[in-house]
C-alpha cells in the first residue's frame, strides 16, 4: 500500500471504512476495532473544541493506552499538536505543552487548561456530536506531533515532527524495522518510536499491540504470534529473566530487535540462544531517526551497524570542522525532512542542531558506510585519566551469570577525585567480591572502584539509564565497599 503525505486522520478515517470490524488495537484486556477508534476519536474531537482546544495548540495526554491512542488522532482532527506528557517534564518547568488531557489533575499545571476525564467528563463525551468537520493542517511541514527526547542529560526536549516527517518515518518503519508481522513494539507511548509504530499500523489497517507488563508481555507475543520484537535492552533483560523461569516457547518469533540504547553482546547471544531468534540492534535517535542497523550480537570496536540509505553519518572535531574518514569525533546526522530544533529550547538547540546536522553528543567514527561507536561525550567517566565509557563496564558485568541489570557512572569520592562506580540488580546468590574478580579480568585499570548492589536502578521513560540519578543518590552513601 502506498503510504501518502494526507492529513493523518485522514489515515484512520480510510482504515475504518475498508474494514470497520478489523483489531485497530489489542491491549492485554480489550480490543478495539477500527470502527470504534474512529467514533471515539471524533467523540474526543468534540469535546476537545468545546473546551477551547485550536489548532497549533500542543495537548498533552497521561492516561491509559487506548484513551490516549484515541486522543492522539482527535489532536490530528482538531489540527493540533499531540504528545505524551514524560514524568518530570512540567515540574521541572518544560513550558512546550499549552494543554494537557488527564485522568487525575496535575498539581504543576494551571488548572484551566487541565481537561480532567472524570466520570462526569466522559459521560458528556458519549453524548457530543460527530459531524464536526476536520480541520487541515496549513501545509505538509506542520507541526503535528512532539516526541520527546530521552532527557538522560537534563530534562527532556520536545522534537517537533511534520506530517511529512511523520510518513517519512513510517516508510522507514516498514523497510528498515519491520522485517517481518505481526509486530511488536514494547516500548512505551512517551516515545517516538512506539508512537510512529501505532500510526503505521492505522495507516496499513493493521494491529497495534498494546504492552502490557511483566509476564503479560510474554502471553501477548504467544497469543498474537509474534514475529518481530522490538524492545529497549533494559526491557529484554527483563523478558529473559522472565523466560527463563517458564517452559514457554515461541517459535514464531524470529527477529528480535533492539533500540534506545547499546545492547551488551553477552545479552544478545543470549537471547539469540533462548528465543532461537535473529537480533537485529537499531542506532537510532528521537531526533534523527533510525541512523544505523547491524545484524548479530557483536559490537566489536563499537560497531554501531551499516549506515541506512539515505542517511549521512560524518565525524566532527569540537570546532565544527568535519574529520576524515576513519577520525574519531562527535558524530553528526543528517537526512530530508530532519528536525531543525526543539520547541522553545533555544539554547539546547543551538548545542545540538549546527548545519543542518544533530548531534547527540556521541562519540565515534565513519568508515566507509559503517558506524562505530564510543561513547557519549557527557557520560564518559575520567577515572584519573583513565577515560571509560560507562557501556564497556555494564557489558561486563552483564556477562557474570544472576547479575539482571547494571549501571556503571562517574562518582566522586571523598578527596573530590572521580572514581568508576557499579550498580547491579541480582539476588543473593551473586557475591560482590566474586563480580569484582570477574571485572577486574576483563576490565583491567578501567574496573569500577565502587560496587554495590541495589533493588532497582534508576531510568528514564524511554528505559535508559539516569546516571546523573544515580551518582546523586549514591553521593552520601557510606556503604559503597
Amino acid at each position: 500500500m502506498m503510504l501518502t503525505h494526507d492529513h493523518p486522520f485522514l489515515h484512520l478515517a480510510r482504515s475504518a471504512e475498508r474494514e470497520p470490524g478489523a483489531v485497530a488495537i489489542s491491549t492485554v484486556d480489550v480490543d478495539m476495532s477500527y470502527a470504534e477508534l474512529l467514533d471515539t476519536s471524533l467523540r474526543f474531537a468534540a469535546l476537545l473544541r468545546e473546551r477551547g482546544v485550536v489548532p497549533g495548540d500542543v495537548v498533552g495526554v497521561r492516561a491509559p493506552a487506548l484513551v490516549e491512542l484515541s486522543l492522539a488522532f482527535a489532536i490530528f482532527h482538531e489540527a493540533a499538536v499531540g504528545t505524551n506528557v514524560p514524568l518530570g517534564y512540567l515540574e521541572s518547568g518544560g513550558t512546550a505543552i499549552d494543554w494537557v488531557v488527564a485522568v487525575a489533575p496535575l498539581e504543576s499545571f494551571p488548572a484551566d487548561r487541565q481537561i480532567i476525564l472524570d466520570t462526569e467528563t466522559m459521560q458528556r463525551v458519549a453524548t457530543l456530536s460527530l459531524g464536526n468537520e476536520m480541520i487541515p493542517y496549513p501545509p505538509d511541514d506542520a507541526v503535528c506531533r512532539l516526541p520527546f527526547s530521552s532527557g538522560t542529560t537534563g530534562r527532556p526536549k520536545p522534537v517537533p515532527l511534520t506530517v511529512d516527517t511523520l510518513v517519512d518515518r513510517c516508510i522507514d518503519r516498514r523497510e528498515q524495522w519491520m522485517p517481518a508481522q505481526p509486530y511488536f513494539c514494547h516500548l512505551g507511548l512517551s516515545t517516538g518510536l512506539t508512537f510512529m509504530t501505532f500510526y503505521a499500523h492505522v495507516i496499513l489497517g493493521e494491529t497495534y499491540i498494546s504492552p502490557g507488563e511483566g509476564a503479560q508481555v510474554l502471553e501477548q507475543l504467544r497469543r498474537h504470534n509474534v514475529a518481530c520484537l522490538m524492545a529497549s535492552p533494559h526491557q529484554l533483560s527483563v523478558l529473559l529473566t522472565s523466560v527463563r523461569a517458564s517452559t514457554a516457547t515461541f517459535p514464531a518469533l524470529k527477529t528480535i530487535m533492539s533500540a534506545g540504547a547499546a545492547l551488551p553482546d553477552f545479552l544478545g547471544q543470549q537471547l539469540m540462544r533462548r528465543f532461537d531468534a535473529d537480533l537485529v540492534v537499531t542506532y537510532a535517535s528521537t531526533e534523527a531517526g533510525s541512523t544505523a542497523i547491524r545484524l548479530g550480537a557483536d559490537s566489536t570496536d563499537g560497531s554501531a551497524g551499516t549506515v541506512i540509505n539515505g542517511v549521512e553519518v560524518a565525524a566532527f572535531d569540537e570546532a565544527g570542522g568535519r574529520l576524515p574518514d576513519g577520525a574519531q569525533g562527535l558524530i553528526g546526522v543528517r537526512r530530508a525532512r530532519q528536525p531543525r530544533s526543539y520547541l522553545n529550547e533555544p539554547e539546547a538547540t543551538a548545542r545540538a542542531f549546527r548545519e543542518g546536522y544533530f548531534f547527540s553528543g556521541d562519540l565515534g567514527r565513519v568508515v566507509g558506510d559503517q558506524l562505530y561507536l564510543a561513547g557519549r561525550q557527557s557520560e564518559i567517566i575520567n577515572a584519573a585519566g583513565i577515560k571509560v565509557d560507562p557501556t564497556r563496564v555494564e557489558a561486563a558485568a552483564y556477562e557474570w551469570d544472576g547479575v539482571q541489570e547494571s549501571a556503571a557512572f562517574g562518582f566522586f569520592d571523598s578527596r573530590g577525585l572521580e572514581v568508576i562506580a557499579l550498580v547491579f540488580v541480582s539476588d543473593a546468590s551473586v557475591a560482590v567480591n566474586d563480580l569484582m574478580s570477574h571485572l577486574r579480568s576483563r576490565l583491567g585499570e578501567s574496573t569500577p572502584t565502587r560496587v554495590a548492589r541495589v533493588d532497582d536502578i534508576p531510568r528514564n521513560h524511554m528505559g535508559k539509564v539516569n546516571r546523573d540519578e544515580l551518582a546523586r543518590l549514591f553521593s552520601s552513601r557510606v556503604d559503597i565497599p
